[in-house]
């Protein structure tokens, strides 16, 4: 199976997320640039898990989800990568900052935002 590579990246200056293509060009609705020569400084840069939320939503490093616990409560999680194990995990935004895998928890998630625009949640 053949794994799409995406990133998006965030110019805080213009607050604007702008994405990736598997060539690595950033597109917004007016501009397409290449990552290496970005008229802009990209504040953060994400990169696509291979993963949908339960609508189709492509989910990303620094996604803010929404999600049932282990408890059945529904929680907010930051999607993190965790360089120790290798793989992507949901960070709790609650009280107790846990992390979990997040294929577990994959059927119930729905991108609710991003790290970048949590002001906006």
């Amino acid at each position: 199976m053949k794994r799409n590579i995406k990133f998006r990246g965030y110019d805080k200056d213009n607050e604007t997320m702008y994405y990736s293509n598997s060539d690595f060009h950033f597109k917004s609705r007016f501009r397409v640039c290449d990552i290496k020569n970005a008229p802009f400084e990209l504040n953060e840069l994400m990169q696509f898990t291979g993963l949908q939320d339960k609508n189709g939503v492509d989910i990303y490093q620094g996604d803010i989800v929404n999600g049932n616990s282990f408890l059945g409560e529904y929680l907010k999680y930051e999607v993190i990568y965790n360089e120790e194990y290798g793989c992507y995990q949901l960070r709790s935004l609650q009280e107790k900052p846990l992390a979990f895998p997040i294929k577990s928890f994959l059927k119930n998630l729905e991108v609710i935002g991003n790290i970048c625009e949590k002001n906006k949640l």
